[in-house]
């Protein structure tokens, strides 16, 4: 996001994915302008109860915005609904077999839609994200294997450039070794 960010100011980013509601903290530290949108258009809520709101979802509800580079070079907003997130999630969970204490890889950008899973799988299924400590150490395939095998990861998530790297990496018997 942070690049994407120094590319487009976050009023585009509110304006193109027509948000209507901001959640801030109580100081507001997310300030934008919010340019374009008309006064009428914005709701702003403010809610000093920290209960928890009677809320409930449809599964048509939007749930995330994710922006592409678009073919014009200029961002474009791709609006996801909570029944498409919501049945990939299940899929993938049981899938990989995601559980409590599961530790998943997280090493894609929060600008691309990969994160989606990487985030969501452990998160809802009560397992760890678990991002490496640098972008260093996805782009060497040695320090990736190192760091794989130390935080114990038992799901990756990788565009395919990466495990190539990983297959040609001389990885030895002591990597992955596991309690089993």
């Amino acid at each position: 996001l942070p690049s994407l960010l120094q590319q487009v100011k976050p009023d585009f980013i509110f304006f193109q994915a027509g948000v209507d509601v901001l959640a801030t903290d109580k100081l507001g530290r997310l300030k934008v302008s919010l340019a374009g949108c008309k006064e009428r258009d914005r709701l702003v809520l403010e809610r000093e109860d920290k209960s928890n709101p009677n809320w409930t979802s449809d599964p048509n509800d939007l749930a995330y915005v994710i922006f592409t580079s678009g073919s014009t070079g200029r961002p474009k907003a791709i609006l996801g609904r909570l029944k498409g997130i919501d049945h990939f999630m299940r899929w993938e969970i049981e899938a990989v077999g995601a559980g409590p204490g599961t530790r998943v890889s997280q090493l894609a950008s929060p600008s691309f839609d990969g994160f989606l899973k990487d985030a969501f799988v452990p998160l809802c299924s009560g397992g760890t994200v678990c991002p490496p400590e640098s972008r260093d150490v996805v782009l060497d395939a040695g320090r990736l294997a190192d760091w794989l095998d130390i935080e114990e990861i038992e799901v990756l998530h990788c565009v395919p450039s990466v495990f190539r790297a990983l297959l040609n990496e001389q990885i030895d018997g002591r990597y992955f070794a596991g309690d089993g």
